[in-house]
């Protein structure tokens, strides 16, 4: 709990750049590769999953508008306010603080995005989800679907085997 408050106060201090973390980081010797974590997934298998794909904006919203559409839908019964998305919005001053607020209103999420992206801002992140699992024939958003499928398509080829991501 004590190292998590320090690291909540070093990185939500007002004005706090990333460079300012990554070089802190380095002067404790952060970066050498015995404190590394994470894994990093590589070959064909990676290729055959990844899609490579740029999204721009226009492209974006209406798969934003199903993605939510589905989940209003998997809730029951009708909508009665306008409908809206989850977005994470970020602090302008320091990137790494998010703002209270993660209602989006549908209708004017473009206009949101295009602006804090024309602006330098950061844009945050939107949190939109489908659960494959429900039997439904899919996501309606031709990206995620498509991952879907080879990600189903590659869990068949594992079978019951172990696939050792840390060798």
């Amino acid at each position: 709990e004590w190292s998590g408050r320090v690291v909540a106060l070093w990185l939500g201090a007002e004005g706090r750049s990333v460079e300012e973390v990554i070089a802190k980081a380095a002067e404790f010797g952060h970066e050498k590769e015995e404190l590394s974590s994470g894994v990093v997934l590589e070959g064909g298998l990676l290729h055959s999953l990844a899609t490579g794909a740029d999204v721009g904006v226009e492209e974006l919203l209406p798969w934003v508008k199903a993605l939510t559409a589905a989940a209003a839908g998997s809730a029951g019964g009708a909508a009665t306010e306008a409908p809206t998305a989850s977005l994470y919005r970020v602090d302008p001053s320091n990137h790494f603080l998010t703002a209270a607020d993660t209602s989006a209103p549908l209708d004017s999420l473009g206009d949101e995005v295009r602006l804090r992206i024309a602006s330098g801002r950061g844009v945050g992140s939107l949190n939109t989800t489908f659960d494959f699992a429900s039997g439904e024939s899919g996501s309606g958003v031709p990206l995620l679907d498509g991952y879907w499928e080879r990600l189903d398509d590659a869990s068949y080829v594992v079978g019951e085997g172990v696939a050792r991501l840390n060798p």
